[in-house]
């Protein structure tokens, strides 16, 4: 019997797609998307463990590329780059009553500018986010320390990610794993 779900946040809950989220700042930069993107990859990981600010992740990603620019304007393009996915946000909303809801995410501080505009943390029993714990997927340690909080068998969790790569982890802890497509799949799966 299941008793928690976990869901990732981008690409599952809210939008998220790294190579059109690239382009928009490539855009905003005039600058070259392959290169935008491995600026990005330098000290991303080390930001989604909470190990750097924010400040410090676009000085690395601007003095990379070489150029200034207002970090403001890079912040607010990340921030509206997430949208809520409505049909999986009423799936949450349905579970919630009858499971335990919890959230495994690789994300920086941005999340709690998140909350801020979409009031999404009331959706979950357990949070367990990259920066908070300094720990990321798809370390098997991020999903052991759910099952901990969740306090329940590995086998009675499922975990949702948009990301396929994350199924293999996933199930060498215990946990099932659903690999997210959109909000009609995910509901069809949860059914079985």
């Amino acid at each position: 019997m299941i008793k928690a779900i976990a869901f990732d946040f981008g690409g599952v809950i809210y939008t998220y797609n790294h190579e059109l989220l690239m382009d928009t700042i490539a855009e905003e930069l005039k600058e070259p998307v392959n290169a935008v993107t491995i600026a990005w990859a330098v000290k991303i990981e080390e930001f989604e463990r909470g190990e750097i600010s924010e400040g410090e992740f676009w000085n690395v990603f601007l003095r990379k590329l070489n150029i200034h620019h207002n970090k403001d304007i890079l912040h607010r393009i990340t921030i509206n780059h997430f949208k809520p996915i409505n049909g999986s946000l009423k799936i949450l909303i349905d579970l919630k009553e009858k499971v335990i809801t919890g959230l495994i995410s690789n994300q920086t501080s941005w999340i709690e500018d998140l909350e801020g505009k979409y009031h999404y943390k009331k959706l979950f029993n357990i949070l367990v986010i990259s920066k908070d714990v300094s720990l990321r997927k798809p370390g098997k340690s991020i999903f052991r320390l759910f099952i901990k909080k969740a306090g329940v068998k590995p086998h009675e969790i499922i975990f949702i990610d948009d990301t396929f790569d994350y199924k293999n982890v996933t199930e060498s802890v215990g946990i099932n794993f659903i690999h997210f497509k959109n909000p009609a799949q995910l509901r069809s799966e949860l059914r079985k």
